[in-house]
């Protein structure tokens, strides 16, 4: 078997808070051989607020919607934490430390 090529795979999940609402951000960050760093986003889990689960996907876009019609956007609020959290530079000095030498 000839190994022509690696790719490193991680899955990263971060636990934020933006007021009263409480999720998991999960990130896929992707490194290949080739060096560049691509960080996608996932998923949101765990999601709470006031401390009250919302558990179905339908429940989160319910939420999402009115609060988008009182001028709260939570998913540019939480696009923006992503890509602070999850920004490229960081991302590359996590991936080195798995990348198969």
């Amino acid at each position: 078997m000839n190994i022509t090529s690696k790719t490193v795979l991680l899955q990263v999940t971060e636990k934020i808070k933006v007021g009263s609402l409480e999720l998991n951000i999960i990130a896929q960050v992707c490194i290949p051989d080739s060096g560049l760093v691509e960080v996608d986003f996932m998923d949101e889990t765990e999601i709470s607020y006031m401390g009250v689960p919302i558990t179905t996907m339908a429940d989160w876009d319910k939420f999402k919607a009115f609060h988008l019609e009182m001028g709260v956007d939570y998913n540019k609020t939480i696009g923006h934490m992503f890509e602070e959290i999850f920004n490229k530079k960081d991302m590359e000095k996590l991936v080195n430390i798995y990348r198969i030498k």
